[in-house]
């Protein structure tokens, strides 16, 4: 018989089968029920609809092959020959197991027994993952869907096959593109983080000798206004890096929040009195209307210190000499505070507010060549914002109109107010002995004179052999380290001071990523500051801990 010949033959018939005679043969031909067929087809022959069947088989993309309770291949259709890269011919009468790798015969056939004997279906069933051989030898991954009919009283399974290759080589490919996209994730964090270490080094002893300079009260006038600019320039350059390493951690959500119970008022307060001198360099009026009665949120401090900074910094940057910047306070909807900073400066065109929050938008180019920046801000702005809930949002009557940036955080109840200790603080620096440690000569030179003219006790140190000799020689109240050091870590300064006693401990380093963090709360440091170290931020620390 020729292969033209052969493909006439009804399916679950072999050579030796005659041609069905009767309807009741039609169980040949799934399902062989006539009320199967669809309305008025029910007295079509047998043999029309058998034939309708094999064209439907022959066409179809899977691969089919039909197999007796023995394990004998019955029929195949052109899906597998192509698969498999035999002729119907050479399979017809054969075991199943030509078509698998010799390690599942064993397993197939005892499946098949257990199913006969038993009625168990663990062969039964689709979307099962196995392995089939080819003529040539080559084996791959096919999804295989088995299932039983009934031809002429006798059990017979079909399985219906189809070649996974290409689908395992693309989940393969996105393995792999994952991995190389993690692998390529960590060293751009590890280089940033060793980038923003680099950079914020050298600006800390500037930082440090600024903040020296500026606390003298016989400060020339013209002086003071080149210190304050030198300031100013040297915070740009941090923001530059901090937003970098935060743009980071946020589009990894591995930004670490520390919530606390936060008056807004009072942090609002304070922002303001850092940039008083900015405002009035560039004659701007900077204007405080606090009206919300309920102005205390459940809240990381540092991050919606971060926002505020952020927003105030932009409105004074973008509003021209003599202009306005406001910050007003409302009661929003129940249980919310409005903080809006508005100013009347440049504005914000209609087709930009769209984009406005986008990583590296700064809206027209001659925005960023005329004032500088990442573009990154205010999309750190708003990822900060709505990890606490809350929201950000901008308006602005287009270009020269100014803009309004309002940020809505929800309230909670105001903790106690506290009595003034600050005679107490004053005099508790006096008794506080503090342990610097600083390998960097600039830095530990200036911030020694920093923390003695603060009233506090401080012996300094360049290393960790030399911070462990000093304190066996006298114990300490507080430990200010910083992290990397020539003879090891600040992390082993403070292990080994805790076994002996208990000490208080600053972290300061120029690496900030939030492991690095938790390291140092690890280690047992209760803060960490990272460089070029904010003076004010480090005093402000030193009182809440000694207090």
């Amino acid at each position: 018989m020729d292969r033209d010949d052969q493909s006439k033959i009804p399916f679950g018939r072999r050579q030796d089968d005659a041609e069905p005679t009767s309807a009741s043969a039609a169980s040949h031909f799934t399902p062989g029920n006539p009320d199967w067929f669809p309305e008025g087809q029910a007295e079509h022959s047998t043999w029309e609809v058998a034939a309708q069947m094999r064209g439907v088989i022959a066409a179809a993309v899977d691969g089919m092959i039909a197999i007796d309770e023995r394990g004998r291949i019955e029929w195949i259709n052109p899906a597998a020959e192509r698969i498999f890269g035999y002729r119907q011919e050479e399979l017809i009468g054969k075991n199943i197991n030509v078509l698998m790798p010799e390690a599942y015969h064993g397993q197939h056939g005892q499946y098949l027994r257990n199913y006969l004997e038993t009625g168990q279906t663990k062969i039964m069933g689709s979307g099962r993952e196995v392995k089939g051989l080819r003529k040539d030898g080559g084996v791959f991954p096919m999804d295989l869907g088995v299932s039983e009919v009934k031809v002429g009283g006798e059990k017979m399974f079909t399985g219906i096959v189809r070649d996974i290759t290409q689908r395992k080589e693309a989940e393969r490919s996105l393995v792999e593109a994952k991995d190389a996209a993690e692998k390529a994730n960590r060293f751009k964090d590890a280089f940033l983080a060793m980038v923003s270490h680099e950079l914020r080094t050298p600006l800390n002893p500037i930082m440090a000798a600024v903040s020296l300079l500026q606390s003298k009260k016989d400060l020339d006038p013209e002086v003071g206004e080149e210190i304050i600019s030198i300031r100013r320039n040297v915070e740009q350059e941090a923001h530059l890096v901090d937003d970098l390493i935060n743009f980071s951690q946020l589009a990894r959500g591995q930004a670490a929040l520390h919530h606390e119970v936060v008056d807004v008022h009072a942090l609002i307060h304070r922002l303001a009195s850092q940039f008083e001198r900015e405002a009035d360099v560039k004659g701007i009026e900077l204007a405080l209307l606090l009206q919300a009665q309920h102005f205390s949120i459940w809240a990381d401090p540092n991050r919606i210190s971060q926002v505020l900074t952020n927003l105030l910094r932009n409105a004074i940057k973008f509003t021209p000499q003599g202009g306005r910047v406001t910050l007003r306070s409302l009661d929003a909807a129940d249980g919310w505070c409005q903080i809006e900073i508005s100013d009347t400066g440049i504005g914000i065109a209609p087709e930009v507010l769209g984009r406005l929050f986008n990583a590296f938008e700064q809206g027209e180019q001659t925005i960023t060549r005329r004032f500088g920046g990442l573009g990154l801000g205010l999309a750190i702005s708003k990822s900060i914002v709505e990890l606490h809930g809350g929201k950000l949002l901008a308006r602005s009557e287009g270009t020269d109109q100014g803009s309004t940036f309002v940020l809505e955080l929800g309230t909670v109840p105001p903790v106690p107010e506290e009595m003034n200790h600050q005679d107490i603080l004053t005099a508790n620096r006096h008794h506080c002995r503090i342990l610097l440690v600083e390998d960097h000569q600039d830095t530990r030179r200036v911030m020694v004179k920093l923390l003695k003219s603060l009233g506090y006790s401080v012996t300094a140190a360049t290393g960790v052999r030399d911070a462990l000799r000093l304190e066996e020689e006298e114990p300490f109240d507080v430990l200010v380290s910083d992290i990397g050091l020539p003879d090891g870590s600040g992390l082993d300064i403070i292990r080994q001071i805790k076994r002996h006693h208990a000490i208080k401990g600053i972290a300061v380093s120029g690496f900030g990523q939030p492991e690095d963090l938790n390291r140092s709360r690890e280690a047992g440091f209760l803060d960490h500051l990272i460089k070029p170290l904010n003076f004010n931020r480090l005093e402000r620390v030193l009182e809440e801990i000694t207090a």
